[in-house]
């Protein structure tokens, strides 16, 4: 904690030459050397704060001695200098000498300037002890002493930062056996550490005293009562990955496309709750780009259309980014949107829905892997989605999204041959609804699967179909699935064939074929009562 330096001289004329050598402290001359103490010649500059006689330079402050300054075994008398050297400064020279040294490292931290005198009387009472030496007065120069600052501390603050009730009374007494000078107010302690101690400049830093005193033991474990904005931050990052995980599991490429768009020359397409005027810039760059983005979906068409003419047919893409509603008083609320589109180049229908439920299934996935609640996908009409072809999204309620096949007629505008299918979900409504994922053991009873195709005459939805499976299949239908959809002239007009795989498991028991049978047949006839199917062989 403190540097030591060492003046020796011949023992002829150590006398006369300690009597009249005295160590003071300068800025450095250019193009003086310096031979150090490692053997090596340093040429110094006017930056290098040295210790210095009369005549040169004898030491570099803070890092390493010179060799004319050596303490030899001849070493009669013996000069003992204790300084405490700007940080700054020691480190600027350190790096300027290509060297570190221990004493570089300490005051490269900085040092308390109180040190220095106790640090030359202990070593000038350890010369006397161990080597016979006989000390002569201490001279001890420091005009500018340094002034700790007052800090205050409230006892709610120490409550609050440790976790833990500390009386005022018992928070100074603990202060003052560590030497600190404390004036008690009403609710406040007013600090002021000791000059020794640098290292307590803020109010956290005497509470940490407080408490490493008080005992860390004696805090309780206690749950924070606030939500961190961090934690919401760290929490939107987590789903932002989980989807992009899930979607490029799926096979589909992210896309950034632009926020600017044209106002007039927009892609006609969204979800229903997209607002019909788009947020205006008012000194944009280009005409065609006079207006920010409402939805994410035409930037993802375009980008299926650009595809196609550089011969990547059969792009599958998704987007998750940022819109720009206005709002009815002139403002601008900016939702998170989660946008996917698949381009289909055969142009065939069958593998359009192939195509849409395979995007409808991804946004299921990403849908469990956030742990909401439930989702149900119902038929819906939006501009810019084939009629018949599209559903809505919804959860508790509440419309979240829009999937379905995209209009011909904005395909033709974009120049996109063949079929495409897009889904759009507004992100955060996807997310804020979730909860804490629950793990579960593995269970114990094997399950059983059993397939099941309905032949269905009218415009249900599948996805109806699935929600009545659910409610008849009981607590022991674990999983239910939509294995595809088939239409031909053999089943007659407006008739559509559904093939559904259902998965049975009980958690207590392993489930007969008696069990599993009976219920089979409850959902036929359940399916039966309410959409008149009939069961295809």
């Amino acid at each position: 904690m403190f540097r030591s330096w060492c003046a020796s001289r011949r023992p002829t004329a150590a006398g006369a030459s300690l009597a009249a050598w005295s160590a003071t402290s300068r800025w450095d001359r250019d193009g003086e050397s310096l031979i150090c103490l490692d053997g090596r010649t340093r040429l110094l500059s006017s930056a290098d704060m040295v210790v210095a006689d009369a005549e040169r330079a004898q030491a570099l402050a803070g890092i390493i001695g010179g060799t004319e300054s050596s303490v030899e075994p001849r070493t009669k008398e013996v000069l003992l200098e204790a300084a405490t050297w700007e940080p700054r400064s020691v480190r600027a020279s350190a790096r300027r000498a290509g060297l570190r040294t221990e004493a570089s490292q300490r005051f490269e931290k900085g040092l308390s300037p109180a040190l220095s005198l106790p640090a030359v009387d202990r070593a000038a009472a350890l010369l006397e002890e161990l080597a016979g030496g006989r000390p002569t007065q201490a001279a001890d120069v420091y005009p500018g002493k340094l002034q700790q600052p007052m800090i205050e501390v409230s006892s709610d603050r120490i409550d609050r930062v440790l976790g833990v009730a500390v009386e005022a009374s018992e928070a100074a007494k603990i202060l003052e056996r560590l030497s600190f000078s404390v004036k008690r107010s009403k609710d406040a302690l007013q600090v002021r550490p000791p000059d020794f101690r640098l290292d307590c400049a803020i109010s956290e830093d005497v509470v940490e005293e407080v408490g490493r005193i008080y005992g860390y033991d004696r805090v309780p474990s206690t749950l924070p009562g606030e939500r961190s904005p961090v934690r919401d931050l760290y929490q939107r990052q987590d789903a932002d990955e989980i989807a992009r995980e899930v979607l490029a599991g799926r096979e589909l490429d992210e896309a950034v496309t632009d926020s600017f768009v044209s106002a007039t020359g927009a892609v006609p397409i969204g979800m229903p709750d997209t607002p019909a005027s788009p947020v205006r810039i008012d000194n944009p760059m280009a005409e065609h780009r006079d207006a920010l983005r409402r939805s994410l979906l035409p930037g993802l068409l375009h980008a299926l259309a650009f595809n196609a003419r550089q011969d990547q047919e059969g792009a599958r893409l998704f987007e998750l980014g940022w819109a720009f509603w206005k709002t009815p008083s002139n403002g601008v609320e900016e939702p998170r949107l989660l946008a996917l589109a698949a381009h289909v180049p055969s142009g065939d229908g069958d593998a359009a829905v192939t195509e849409l439920r395979a995007l409808q299934t991804a946004l299921s996935t990403v849908r469990d892997r956030l742990a909401l609640s439930t989702t149900t996908f119902q038929q819906i009409e939006v501009a810019g989605f084939h009629p018949g072809r599209t559903a809505e999204l919804t959860s508790e309620g509440r419309r979240i999204g829009v999937a379905g096949e995209v209009h011909p007629a904005v395909l033709a505008d974009l120049g996109l041959p063949g079929r495409a299918v897009a889904a759009e979900v507004w992100f955060d409504h996807l997310t804020e609804g979730g909860r804490t994922p629950q793990a579960q053991a593995l269970p114990r009873f094997p399950g059983v699967r059993r397939d099941l195709t309905v032949v269905l005459h009218g415009k249900a939805a599948g996805n109806d179909l699935v929600q009545v499976i659910r409610q008849l299949g009981g607590y022991t239908l674990r999983e239910v699935s939509m294995l595809g959809e088939y239409t031909g002239p053999q089943l007659g007009p407006d008739a559509r064939s559904l093939s559904f795989r259902l998965a049975y498991q009980a958690g207590d028991r392993t489930l007969t074929n008696e069990e599993v049978s009976s219920l089979q047949q409850r959902i036929i006839d359940g399916l039966k009562q309410q959409f008149g199917t009939e069961v295809r062989s």
